[in-house]
């Protein structure tokens, strides 16, 4: 069995995009997925050598520090060694939601405009319909079947790939991709182009044993680890049904907020599973639970993709395949894009507690599989870094410039 993975293009060095903005509409730092994605792509931009600078809204209570201060901090936050250039525009207060997306549509491109800044990359819709009305360029990221949620946004969107502004589109999934040219948009203007992680944020890298130990693990029990948000819909109940289907085991959560944990803990103890709940983690302190777990699990639920549409092609997956355990997931249309049934993982019919209880079983029997699993998610997930992403998407931006 062959790896899902397409070849990642080569960095160009002669072809470089102009000097372009990243505008978000999101407040750094943040523990939403999505700031993650977007902060380490421009960081990863900015070490290739593109010119990139981020412009989001700025934090009240961080008005008075200076500007170096600010951006030291997202750097902690994300565990980088530095920040990407950050432009922080000020705006409504967090609290007024539906004033921040319309408000910064437009002050994050007239401040991207004032700082030399005609090539836009945004996923915010009104922020390319700003940008296009000044005349720039613009550039959609997503990661949502968007032309999929509604006839319209299929209309907008075949309206913005012939406006001779709109540059292009790149998704995160093929899942996505196929949305956008079935609505018409050219499949041409549409890209896929894979999220990735940071290798040092599976620092420090040591042996299960090891991590067990200065967790306070025990070191001779079987554990499955989940990292990731654990809001309702997320497919957790699965989880834990599962799981409790399996003697012995020990559930290990990560990314409960304190009223999630307790319903986990809560759900858990119904089913007599024990289920630590940990809160969200710092990269050094997440990557000793990857590496202790005996099994990294993708909640096998259907609804995250298929109903709520806004989880697709989970993030989490390109570092656990960079962790180099074995991993159990649902048998959909997005995790196949990455994961492939016995090569990297094992793939479970969606919402069927007794088949990820089987996986599981069959992980701990047979070690042999679980060690031969974990090699090629370790092999698939080293190619599959930001700076891999960043190399893609300067070419992209770059032959979309010059066209």
């Amino acid at each position: 069995m062959t790896s899902p993975l397409s070849p990642i293009p080569p960095a160009s060095h002669e072809l470089r995009p102009p000097p372009l903005a990243i505008v978000s509409d999101e407040r750094f730092p943040s523990h939403h997925t999505d700031t993650e994605q977007i902060v380490k792509t421009a960081a990863a931009l900015a070490r290739a050598g593109v010119d990139v600078l981020l412009v989001a809204p700025r934090r009240w209570r961080t008005w008075r520090q200076p500007a170096a201060e600010r951006m030291a901090r997202v750097a902690r936050a994300y565990h980088l060694d530095a920040a990407p250039p950050l432009c922080e525009v000020p705006g409504p207060p967090s609290s007024l939601r539906g004033l921040v997306k319309p408000f910064h549509a437009l002050a994050g491109v007239l401040a991207a405009r004032r700082r030399g800044r005609r090539l836009i990359v945004t996923r915010n819709l009104g922020a390319a319909l700003v940008a296009l009305a000044f005349g720039c360029r613009v550039w959609f990221d997503t990661y949502k079947p968007l032309p999929d949620r509604h006839p319209l946004w299929a209309r907008l969107f075949r309206w913005l790939a012939r406006h001779p502004g709109f540059a292009g589109v790149t998704t995160h999934s093929a899942f996505a991709r196929d949305a956008f040219v079935r609505a018409g948009v050219p499949a041409g203007r549409v890209h896929r182009v894979l999220n990735g992680h940071e290798p040092g944020d599976l620092e420090p890298r040591v042996p299960r044993a090891e991590a067990r130990a200065r967790l306070g693990w025990p070191p001779d029990a079987f554990i499955a680890v989940y990292a990731g948000h654990c809001r309702a819909g997320k497919g957790l109940g699965v989880v834990i049904d599962g799981a409790a289907r399996v003697g012995g085991l020990e559930l290990a959560l990560v990314g409960a907020q304190p009223a999630e944990a307790e319903w986990l803990r809560a759900r858990a103890g119904e089913a007599r599973l024990h289920c630590r709940c940990d809160g969200w983690l710092a990269a050094p302190e997440l990557a000793l639970r990857l590496h202790a777990a005996d099994v990294l699990v993708v909640p096998p639920a259907a609804a995250p993709l298929r109903t709520i549409g806004d989880t697709v092609l989970p993030m989490k997956l390109f570092l656990y395949l960079a962790a180099g355990r074995p991993i159990v997931a649902p048998r959909l249309p997005d995790c196949a894009e990455l994961l492939v049934d016995e090569h990297n993982a094992l793939l479970v019919t969606p919402d069927d507690p007794a088949a990820l209880a089987a996986a599981l079983v069959r992980l701990r029997a047979d070690r042999a599989l679980a060690a031969r699993l974990a090699a090629a998610a370790r092999a698939d997930g080293a190619e599959l870094t930001w700076d891999a992403r960043a190399a893609r998407l300067a070419a992209l931006l770059a032959a979309a410039d010059g066209s």
